[in-house]
C-alpha cells in the first residue's frame, strides 16, 4: 500500500510546499496557521512513505514539478503542454476498477485521493492542513479539484466528474456529503468518502458490501455439466449458446448476455447457472431479489450495490426471485427500474430466475436476452436418477423392497433434490441400523420429505399421522373410495405417462376429494390414514382463516398457499370448506359477485395442482352441486350407527390400559349416539378418571365421562339413555 500511495505522497509535498505562495503569505506571519500544523510536521509525515526520499523530492520519474497551488496562479499552458497527474500508476487493483465501471483518469485520481484516509491516519492532518482546517480531516471536492485538476479549465471541466450520474457516483464508489457546519454547502464544499467495499477492493480483500451481505450468496458451482439433470434438447442448446457467445466475444462482438431461467421452484433453475460456471471455471454471485428489498436500503441503491458487486468480483449474477419486482408495489416498481438500467450496463453473463417468464417492454432491445423453461423433469427422467443415485437395488446397501417408481412419482424433485434426498436416506439408514446402514424405503420417503420445501408450514398446520388404516371405522363402501384415492396417487405415473393419459388431459393430473359429514365422523383421521399410507406430508389450512372480507384478498391468500404447495409435495386438507362453498344464488351485491369468484379461483388452482387437495364439509348440502360434479372423489362421513359405535369404543382402548371387566361396552354402543370424535373425548376422560382413583378404568368412570361429553354438547342426561347406570350419575349429584 505504501507504493501505491507514494505518488499521492509526492503530490501532497509539492501542494504543501506550494501552500504560502498559494495563500498569499510566507507562513511564517500566519501563527495559526492550520490550526496548529507546522508545515514541517506535514513535510515529515509525508517523508514517511516507503521509497520516498523527503517531502521536497521530485515526481518518480526526477523531474521536478511545479507546484500545484502555483500552477493554478500561473498563466495557462497549452492542453498538450500540461503535466498529467497519474497516481494510480499501473496498480491493477485500480486498473480493474477503472475498466469495470469506465473511470476515466481524473476518476482514478480522485479514488486514490480518498483512499488515503481510509488506510494511514497522518492524511488526516495533511488534509487539514492544506484545507487550513484541522477538522476538515478528509478531501474536500474543492481540493480533489485544486491538487488534480490541472489549471481552472481543467478545473471547471472536472466538476462534472462529482455529478450524480457521473461514474464514480452512479456506481456508488464515492459518496459526497457536506460540511455539518455549512447550512448551504455548495458542491465544492462536500467531503470524499470512499465507499468501503471499494476500498477492501483495492486492498486486495474478497468480501460482500455489508449493507446487502443478507441477501447476496457467493457460490462456487456444485454442478458439474454431465450432472445438469435437464432435458438433452435444452442442455445442447445451452451448450452451443455459450460457445457462440464466448466467439462473439474473442471477435470483438457482443460481450454481454442475459439468461432468463423461469419454472417452478425446485425444478433446477440454479443448477443450470452452477453448470455452465462450472464450465467457465467461475464463481457464481447468488443474489436473492426478495431479501435484497427487505433490506434497509432504497430499492435503487440495493438493486446497484448488487450488480456492482458482480463487476467487483468478476463472476456471472444470478438475479433469484425475480417474480418480487414484478409486483405492484412502489419499491418493486423502483427496483425493476433499475434492474434494466444495470442490464443494459453489465457485461457478462447474467442470470434472471424466476417462476414467470418475463419480456421487458420499452427496453433492452439492444441486449440479448435467451428465455429458457426449466421444468421439473418428468416421471421417467425421475425414475432414472432415482436409480442412477440409488445403484443397485440388489446391492448390500439397499432394501430390495425399495420402490423407485414409486420415489418418483410422489416427490416432484429435481437431480439436485434428489441427490440430496439419498444422501439424507443414507446417513438416517446409518443410524437406525449401525451394523449394516441398508437404506430402506421408510428412509427415502422420509428424506424426501425433509428435502420437500415446507414453506407451507408458515401458513398452513403441519400434521404428523399417526393413523393407520385399522384405527378407522367406515362402511366397506367409504373404505374402498380412500383406498381408491391412495391408488389415483401411487399409480398416476403408470396411467398418466405410461399409458398415455397425460396426452389426453390438459390440466387437471392432481387428485382432489371432498370430504362431507358431521364433525367427529373421520375426515380429519382420513385424511392422515392417506398420508400415512403415501409417505406424504400432511398440512391442515381452516378455509375460514383464509377468506378474507376485503375482495381480492381471499385469492391471494389462496395464490400464496398453492404456490408453496407446489414444491411441497404434500398433502393440502382444507377443513371448513363452508365458509368458501355455499349455495350459490343470484348476484345480488358486489360481495355476492366476488364470492362467486373466489370459489371459482380455487376450482381453477385445484384442477392445475399436480398434487392432493382434499376439501371437508360438515355440511354437503350447503355445497353448490355444480363444483361437486368438478371433484374427482367425493366420500360421505355417515354418522355411525350401533354396530360402527361398539367398533370404535372396542379400538379405542390402549391395550397397555388396565380396564374393568364389568365395562359394558354394547351398552354405550346402543345407548349414546356419539361420533367417533365423541367416544374418544370420552374414553380419554375415563382413562383420567381411573387414573386419579386407582389403576383400572371402570364402567363408572365412562359413564361420568360421558356425562361431561353430553354437558359440552349441550345434551341432557335421561334414564332413557343412562338406564341402569341413572344411579351412578345420582350418587354424584348429576342426572340432568
Amino acid at each position: 500500500m505504501p507504493s501505491l500511495l507514494t505518488p499521492l505522497d509526492h503530490l501532497l509535498a509539492e501542494a504543501v510546499q506550494s501552500f504560502p505562495a498559494a495563500r498569499g503569505t510566507d507562513g511564517a506571519a500566519d501563527a495559526f496557521h492550520g490550526l496548529h500544523v507546522p508545515a514541517a510536521e506535514v513535510e515529515r509525515l509525508l517523508a514517511r512513505s516507503e521509497g520516498s526520499a523527503g517531502a521536497t523530492q521530485g515526481r518518480p520519474n526526477g523531474k521536478s514539478q511545479p507546484g500545484i497551488f502555483a500552477r493554478l496562479l500561473s498563466t495557462p499552458k497549452p492542453a498538450a503542454e500540461r503535466p498529467a497527474v497519474d497516481l494510480a500508476g499501473d496498480d491493477p487493483a485500480l486498473g480493474r476498477l477503472a475498466r469495470a465501471f469506465g473511470l476515466s483518469a481524473f476518476d482514478l485520481n480522485v479514488v486514490v485521493l480518498a483512499l488515503a484516509v481510509e488506510v494511514d491516519l497522518k492524511y488526516e492532518r495533511v488534509f487539514g492542513y492544506l484545507q487550513d482546517d484541522l477538522t476538515r480531516r478528509r478531501p474536500t471536492v474543492d481540493l480533489a479539484l485544486a491538487l488534480l485538476g490541472g489549471d481552472a479549465d481543467d478545473r471547471l471541466a472536472n466538476r462534472a466528474a462529482f455529478d450524480a450520474d457521473a461514474a464514480l457516483l452512479r456506481h456508488n464508489l464515492v459518496a459526497l456529503f457536506p460540511d455539518p457546519h455549512d447550512v448551504e454547502p455548495s458542491l465544492l464544499n462536500h467531503y470524499l468518502k470512499l465507499d468501503d467495499r471499494v476500498v477492501d477492493h483495492i486492498l486486495g480483500e474478497v468480501s460482500i458490501d455489508a449493507r446487502i451481505r443478507t441477501a447476496v450468496k457467493l457460490v462456487e458451482p456444485a454442478v458439474a455439466w454431465p450432472e445438469l439433470g435437464i432435458d438433452d434438447d435444452t442442455k445442447d442448446r445451452l451448450a452451443l449458446l455459450a460457445l457462440g457467445q464466448h466467439a462473439r466475444a474473442g471477435e470483438g462482438g457482443p460481450s454481454s448476455l442475459v439468461i432468463q431461467l423461469h419454472g417452478p421452484d425446485g425444478a433446477g433453475k440454479r443448477a443450470v447457472a452452477e453448470a455452465l460456471c462450472h464450465c467457465a471455471e467461475t464463481w457464481l454471485l447468488v443474489i436473492g431479489l426478495a431479501d435484497l428489498l427487505r433490506v434497509d436500503l432504497p430499492p435503487e441503491t440495493a438493486i446497484r450495490l448488487a450488480f456492482r458487486e458482480a463487476v467487483l468480483l468478476q463472476t456471472p449474477l444470478y438475479l433469484d426471485g425475480l417474480d418480487a419486482l414484478l409486483a405492484d408495489d412502489d419499491r418493486a416498481r423502483a427496483a425493476l427500474r433499475v434492474l434494466i438500467e444495470q442490464l443494459e450496463q453489465i457485461s457478462g453473463v447474467t442470470f434472471l430466475a424466476g417462476r414467470s417468464a418475463w419480456a421487458p417492454s420499452g427496453a433492452l432491445r439492444a441486449k440479448p436476452i435467451v428465455s429458457i423453461a426449466v421444468s421439473v423433469p418428468g416421471y421417467a427422467a425421475r425414475d432414472a436418477l432415482w436409480r442412477e443415485e440409488l445403484g443397485d437395488i440388489e446391492a448390500p446397501g439397499v432394501d430390495s423392497d425399495v420402490d423407485v417408481g414409486h420415489l418418483a412419482g410422489q416427490f416432484r424433485f429435481g437431480a439436485a433434490q434428489i441427490r440430496d434426498a439419498v444422501a439424507t436416506a443414507r446417513n438416517r439408514a446409518l443410524w437406525r441400523d449401525p451394523a449394516s446402514g441398508r437404506v430402506a424405503m421408510d428412509d427415502l420417503l422420509a428424506a424426501g420429505r425433509m428435502h420437500s420445501h415446507h414453506k407451507l408450514g408458515t401458513i398452513a398446520t403441519h400434521i404428523q399421522p399417526v393413523y393407520g388404516w385399522d384405527d378407522i371405522v367406515l362402511p366397506a363402501d367409504q373404505l374402498r373410495q380412500l383406498r381408491e384415492i391412495c391408488h389415483a396417487v401411487r399409480y398416476r405415473a403408470k396411467v398418466y405417462t405410461d399409458w398415455g393419459f397425460d396426452r389426453k388431459l390438459a390440466r387437471g393430473k392432481g387428485v382432489n376429494a371432498l370430504f362431507a359429514g358431521p364433525s367427529g365422523t373421520g375426515k380429519t383421521m382420513a385424511a392422515e390414514i392417506i398420508a400415512r399410507d403415501l409417505g406424504l406430508d400432511l398440512f391442515k389450512i381452516d378455509l375460514s382463516s383464509v377468506v378474507s372480507k376485503y375482495i381480492g384478498e381471499t385469492e391471494k391468500n389462496l395464490e400464496r398457499i398453492f404456490r408453496e404447495a407446489q414444491t411441497s409435495n404434500a398433502i393440502l386438507f382444507f377443513d371448513e370448506a363452508d365458509a368458501l362453498f355455499g349455495k350459490r344464488s343470484e348476484v345480488k351485491d358486489a360481495h355476492d359477485r366476488y364470492a362467486n369468484i373466489e370459489i371459482s379461483y380455487l376450482l381453477q388452482r385445484m384442477e392445475e395442482y399436480d398434487g392432493v387437495v382434499i376439501l371437508a364439509t360438515n355440511v354437503k348440502k350447503n355445497l353448490d352441486d355444480a363444483f361437486v360434479r368438478r371433484l374427482q372423489y367425493t366420500v360421505d362421513f355417515p354418522f355411525p350407527e350401533e354396530a360402527d359405535r361398539l367398533r370404535i369404543w372396542r379400538k379405542i382402548w390402549p391395550d397397555a390400559m388396565p380396564r374393568d371387566g364389568d365395562m359394558d361396552l354394547a351398552f354405550a354402543a346402543r345407548q349414546f349416539r356419539l361420533t367417533g370424535g365423541n367416544i374418544k373425548n370420552v374414553a380419554v376422560a375415563a382413562a383420567f378418571l381411573g387414573a386419579a382413583e386407582g389403576d383400572t378404568v371402570r364402567m363408572a368412570h365412562l359413564i361420568h365421562a360421558t356425562r361431561r361429553e353430553y354437558q359440552k354438547m349441550g345434551k341432557l342426561c335421561t334414564e332413557v339413555e343412562f338406564g341402569p347406570y341413572m344411579h351412578v350419575l345420582e350418587a354424584e349429584g348429576g342426572g340432568a
